[in-house]
């Protein structure tokens, strides 16, 4: 797989009557806002349910997580929830999520 390619797994539940779909990769660029809610508009009505939209909340990725606050918060709140998970630091230096 290259760096900037997305992959999408999709597998058989429930003897084939439902599908379950992982995406992930690494963004080289940030999506519009526009094309950020096209995108769970139509996963949520793939689910027929909202997206659970997960950001972690670090110190040290505070630019990060502002421009993908300020772009998710232009979705429709019926297509996502936004949930935030905090990390603290240990003087190991790991993270743990709270």
């Amino acid at each position: 797989m290259k760096k900037s390619q997305f992959k999408l797994l999709l597998r058989p539940l429930h003897c084939g009557s439902f599908s379950q779909l992982c995406l992930f990769g690494n963004a080289v660029t940030m999506p519009s806002p526009r094309t950020l809610g096209r995108l769970m508009g139509q996963l949520s009505l793939w689910s027929s349910a909202p997206v659970e939209f997960v950001l972690p909340v670090d110190v040290g990725t505070a630019k990060w997580f502002e421009s993908w606050s300020y772009t998710i918060s232009t979705i429709p709140a019926h297509h996502l929830e936004v949930r935030f998970v905090f990390h603290r630091h240990h003087a190991q230096g790991s993270r743990d999520a709270v």
